[in-house]
């Protein structure tokens, strides 16, 4: 299966925009494919770029003080779906992780809770599902959720989302997800000239996977990669 197609072709458990959490490659191709360069309760300067302890978010935003009249609030999401405002625009909804306020360009989240069996998927339903992928799965009785990290106004408005992306590397980002038990995902598959490589630890409760895409390969790995410098981003709706 060529690049492209397969990329294309990996999402949903239904439509993207309802009744669904976004697979974890799928969620990849999404912010890249808005120009992205891609949880409770406190905030500080300090700079989290994906290296730290995934329970906790602590996070400045590249020119993060330019948002500091828009964002007031910041909320960590298990989407289950979008929906329409009155007059346009469309928000997510689902299980609210964590929140906290907006300030200094940045914010901090602790991601203290254990996210319900109903709000997870199983395995299946993502990426690790594929019938080419599979066989590297270690426990396919897992379930899995990626979060969503969006911004609010002071009317409870969501206008944006933040991504955490390698800095410099246009098709690599990262992804918080939360499991509910241990699993791995090991193995190299071959479309021909182009492979998907997994290296992926997980374990209950959150975790971060790190996802570079080239024209060669596709690479999932919980290790975060040698030399790589991940920063937070703000998209706006």
């Amino acid at each position: 299966m060529q690049q492209h197609e397969k990329l294309n072709n990996v999402m949903e458990s239904g439509n993207h925009f309802k009744n669904g959490v976004m697979k974890i490659k799928r969620k990849l191709v999404m912010l890249l494919s808005i120009m992205v360069f891609i949880g409770i309760s406190s905030c500080s300067d300090d700079n989290d770029n994906g290296s730290n302890n995934p329970s906790v978010i602590d996070a400045k935003v590249v020119d993060g003080s330019e948002y500091n009249d828009q964002i007031v609030t910041v909320k960590a999401l298990i989407v289950e779906s979008y929906e329409r405002y009155p007059g346009g625009g469309y928000y997510q909804t689902g299980y609210e992780v964590a929140s906290c306020p907006y300030k200094n360009g940045g914010f901090k989240l602790n991601l203290s809770k254990d996210v319900p069996s109903q709000y997870l998927e199983s395995l299946d339903e993502t990426d690790f599902g594929e019938e080419e992928i599979a066989p590297f799965v270690s426990d396919k009785n897992a379930k899995i959720a990626n979060l969503s990290i969006l911004a609010y106004d002071e009317a409870d408005k969501e206008i944006g989302e933040f991504y955490l992306n390698w800095e410099n590397e246009e098709d690599a980002g990262a992804i918080y997800c939360y499991a509910d038990r241990d699993f791995t995902v090991k193995g190299t598959y071959n479309y021909g000239d182009y492979k998907d490589i997994y290296n992926v630890s997980i374990r209950k409760g959150w975790n971060i996977i790190y996802n570079k895409e080239t024209n060669e390969s596709f690479t999932s790995t919980t290790s975060k990669p040698n030399g790589a410098n991940f920063k937070w981003y703000f998209e706006e709706n």
